[in-house]
């Protein structure tokens, strides 16, 4: 009687820690589907402690590309390239947390203009939320869509499938695509712009070396790569190697380095893309 009693909470301690367990996987995987919605809260709040300044850029060659005026705030146009931020290179402002920049932000650019450069402070007027959501919100539905992709493929696939890692993927996307509201509102901070980038770069390596191990695991798993600790740091080694030598290479002592780092970052995905497309055709 008593050995049976003892089987019984045996039994019934192992469901209880099982059920804990599964509770806690839940809450990190939950915790985890909020990253994207959590940067973007940071880059927001970083916006609105500056203000909005009219105008969308992207990263250009040695510049920052003037890309969308819709507020008429600052002598821009689309089109310019912003060659300095308070005087600093834009190499300078990529590589923020490198170069120690010190000063602080006075909001001062000079941009080039048909062989010409103009400099000029800055003007910004507050974020407001109409303004907030006409520039965002594409980026944000687009974030909630892959991340609700990413849920449902890990809710509803079968426990040998390698779901975690499509979750995963699809999250580290999301970040990738919600970091660029921080080029929608002007020219930030050096340490915001620096901090953009260093998110933009890490997410697109951390992200296809994700989708690159979720095939060679989907649908059965690739005989390379079973029990094969080099294949599998080599996916996650290879995008930042060739990244950062073709950086420097291409530099070649020179301080450029963060410029091309910006060119070199996207080296790894053509031979993903062809990989995908023979894994595909051969499954």
């Amino acid at each position: 009687m008593r050995s049976s009693e003892l089987s019984l909470r045996k039994r019934s301690g192992t469901a209880t820690d099982h059920e804990q367990k599964q509770f806690l996987v839940k809450l990190a995987v939950f915790a985890f589907a909020l990253l994207p919605f959590l940067w973007a809260g940071f880059i927001t709040f970083q916006i609105h402690k500056r203000g909005d300044a009219g105008f969308s850029y992207e990263l250009g060659w040695k510049s920052l590309k003037i890309m969308r005026v819709y507020e008429s705030l600052n002598p821009v146009c689309e089109g310019d390239d912003i060659k300095l931020v308070d005087h600093h290179t834009i190499n300078e402002v990529l590589g923020f947390y490198i170069s120690r920049l010190k000063e602080p932000y006075k909001g001062v650019v000079t941009i080039g203009r048909e062989g010409k450069q103009l400099s000029f402070r800055l003007s910004y007027r507050s974020l407001s939320w109409g303004a907030y959501l006409k520039a965002c919100w594409p980026f944000i539905l687009l974030a909630f869509l892959l991340t609700v992709i990413g849920l449902i493929a890990y809710v509803r696939s079968s426990p040998d499938q390698p779901s975690g890692l499509f979750l995963a993927c699809y999250v580290i996307f999301a970040i990738n695509i919600t970091n660029e509201i921080g080029f929608n509102f002007g020219i930030q901070p050096p340490y915001l712009i620096s901090l953009i980038f260093i998110v933009a770069t890490l997410s697109n390596w951390l992200g296809f070396s994700l989708w690159t191990h979720f095939v060679f695991r989907f649908p059965t798993e690739q005989q390379l790569f079973e029990d094969n600790s080099l294949v599998l740091s080599a996916i996650y080694l290879l995008p930042p190697a060739v990244s950062i030598l073709g950086a420097f290479y291409l530099a070649r002592g020179e301080a450029d380095f963060f410029i091309w780092l910006q060119r070199t970052r996207f080296w790894h995905i053509p031979p993903i893309i062809g990989f995908t497309a023979y894994r595909n055709w051969t499954t």
